[in-house]
């Protein structure tokens, strides 16, 4: 599974805990870490519209906006105190686990708002 998975893998990085209503990044911010939720519950909005909710530990958040260097195409705030883990190297860590890479994105953990599965 690949929230065991990813949790494990980022087991030796540091955990960031967030109070409710902490945002972590705003839409158009050149970040490029990507964030991984340890527990607690996440929502990315984009253009004032709540378009994810993140609440799955292992969900991985940002990871297309790093891998691309793309500007956040989202604000992410945790809606819920919460700890996240930050991968500041995304390239390197998915280049060493590419498994990772290819489940996270085809398997995502996250709810989807806007089409209505949970």
């Amino acid at each position: 599974m690949i929230s065991t998975d990813i949790l494990t893998l980022t087991a030796h990085l540091p955990s960031r805990h967030l109070a409710a209503d902490e945002v972590v990044y705003r839409e158009g911010d050149a970040l490029t870490t990507v964030l991984v939720l340890v527990e607690g519950q996440l929502e990315v909005e984009r253009g004032g519209v709540v378009i994810n909710r993140h609440g799955m530990p292992g969900s991985v958040v940002g990871e297309v906006s790093a891998l691309l260097q793309q500007p956040r195409a989202g604000t992410v705030t945790a809606i819920v105190p919460s700890v996240i883990r930050d991968i500041h190297a995304p390239d390197d860590f998915f280049a060493e686990n590419p498994g990772v890479a290819v489940r996270s994105h085809a398997s995502s953990p996250a709810v989807c708002i806007g089409s209505r599965h949970m």
